[in-house]
């Protein structure tokens, strides 16, 4: 990912540094899966789906599409499903046959700003495989001062006072359960850690 110049950084210090947040995780993306195996689409979904149970208490999602399944970004001749609007309809009334619902408050104008508000972000990266690939997904929140929930690939450059890392065996009531115990102290020595990473 592109990050900006120290200097943009620097100027951001109590945005980034911003302890006035909801003691909640929130979560921006929108509704996808694939059928790789690398993939984290399937832990994605059920871990926002389990989160969801907790809204309005301990999570806030955002985002469109999460109000049914999707066909899989790589199922086999996709380009030839997406083209033809009634395989696609019959392919997409199969896959909602069975209920799945899960409400989002939909999508937002500005993402750093509404990461500010949160004092936990979701970061899953969408690929855990070789080559190793970083995305935006954990350095949105940091550089918005919400501490990253991170699932992806192992960090060897980052430090981890900057995160707090998940794997797919953590339920959602693990995830509470670790933010719950966060003191506002430790919570802004998250933020302090995650700026002296960002200008460093």
């Amino acid at each position: 990912p592109t990050l900006p110049s120290v200097e943009k950084i620097k100027s951001l210090k109590s945005f980034i540094l911003n302890s006035t947040r909801l003691n909640k995780i929130n979560y921006i993306a929108s509704n996808k899966t694939a059928i790789n195996r690398n993939g984290t689409f399937g832990y994605r979904t059920k871990i926002v789906k389990d989160l969801n149970r907790f809204k309005n208490k301990y999570f806030d999602l955002y985002g469109k599409g999460w109000h049914k399944r999707q066909i899989p970004m790589d199922m086999p001749l996709m380009p030839l499903i997406s083209r033809s609007k009634i395989i696609k309809t019959i392919i997409d009334f199969l896959i909602n046959s069975r209920p799945f619902f899960i409400k989002s408050k939909g999508t937002i104008k500005l993402k750093s700003k509404t990461l500010n508000n949160y004092d936990f972000s979701l970061a899953i990266d969408p690929y855990i495989g070789t080559p190793i690939m970083i995305l935006e997904k954990l350095f949105d929140p940091m550089l918005a001062g919400s501490i990253p929930i991170y699932y992806g690939p192992k960090l060897t450059d980052i430090p981890s006072n900057c995160y707090l890392r998940i794997d797919s065996h953590n339920t959602a009531k693990d995830i509470i359960s670790i933010i719950k115990k966060l003191s506002p102290e430790e919570k802004n020595n998250y933020r302090k850690n995650i700026y002296n990473f960002l200008i460093s």
